[in-house]
């Protein structure tokens, strides 16, 4: 009999040891969570409105240049800019907005009769995102040569055609991206500021 209350002790023993959490324990560990989603949770929402904005400028940026390169491997005639590739602010994914708001989206399209519909779409930007331009262009155009159609940046007052890409944060965290009258693409590499290292300001 006493052989088997020594081998049953150890096992009540673990039993009652192991019996979980008390309630102190229990809210310390909810009060800990919480304070770490407390933390977390603005951090995700930034780097996600980050995130849309890199990524919004870096499809614009790829649009343009892959607009360029297929206009320079077309080499299609031109006639005061009209015949080359265009890449244009559009509502329906399909043909240009002249109402120029580069926000809901855009498109590339090529005058070639065999390609029916767009080289490339993209549709709605992210939520609070949105892109304007220093001109009222319905279209940027390039020519077989990769450049722009002579006079599509005058009057600009700069020698390019500026994108800005921004959310509610506004200035400090836009984005900026340029095409000058070669048909040069290029962005910023600093966030809030335009490639020649000037504050953005947003509209």
């Amino acid at each position: 009999m006493t052989k088997a209350r020594n081998i049953l002790w150890p096992t009540a023993a673990r039993a009652r040891r192991s019996r979980g959490f008390t309630l102190i324990e229990l809210m310390m560990t909810i009060t800990v969570g919480a304070i770490m989603m407390a933390i977390a949770i603005p951090s995700m929402r930034t780097f996600l409105q980050n995130q849309r904005i890199a990524s919004t400028a870096s499809t614009l940026m790829y649009a343009l240049s892959y607009a360029r390169s297929e206009a320079v491997k077309e080499n299609n005639p031109t006639t005061l800019g009209v015949g080359g590739i265009e890449v244009c602010p559009s509502l329906n994914g399909t043909t240009c907005d002249n109402a120029g708001n580069w926000s809901d989206g855009w498109v590339v399209l090529t005058p070639n009769p065999n390609i029916v519909g767009p080289l490339q779409v993209l549709g709605s930007l992210p939520p609070g995102v949105t892109v304007t331009q220093n001109a009222a262009l319905p279209a940027i155009i390039f020519q077989g040569n990769g450049m722009l159609p002579a006079g599509q940046v005058a009057g600009l007052g700069v020698p390019y055609v500026q994108f800005k890409i921004c959310d509610t944060r506004v200035g400090p965290y836009a984005r900026d991206v340029e095409l000058n009258a070669t048909g040069h693409v290029q962005a910023s590499p600093q966030v809030g500021q335009d490639v020649a290292g000037n504050p953005l300001n947003c509209p």
